[in-house]
């Protein structure tokens, strides 16, 4: 047999031994110990759910504060942008005695 025969033998060797010493010395019953098990994956659930739904309601609020900051600037440079148009078709209509307007 090789090492990796041997490595595999071994693993499962451990498997075995560990599932039978475990059965011999479980405190419950094989059905109390599922129902624990079930409600161990119940539990966990529940915890999962919850934390998406916090991570959920995290990523929108993130989301809603990006669009409100997104609005700000885009009013903030439209406005610019008029008062920019607006500075310098005063400064045409001025240079150009009001012929250009």
């Amino acid at each position: 047999m090789t090492n990796k025969g041997n490595l595999i033998a071994g693993v499962l060797g451990g498997i075995a031994a560990g599932i039978a010493i475990g059965v011999l010395l479980a405190p419950d019953s094989g059905a109390n110990t599922r129902e624990k098990i079930a409600h161990l994956g119940e539990d966990y659930l529940a915890e999962l759910e919850c934390r998406y739904d916090d991570f959920i309601s995290m990523v929108r609020k993130g989301m809603e504060v990006a669009k409100d900051q997104g609005q700000e600037l885009l009013q903030s440079k439209a406005k610019e942008g008029k008062d920019y148009l607006d500075k310098t078709r005063s400064v045409i209509k001025e240079s150009t005695g009001g012929v250009y307007s």
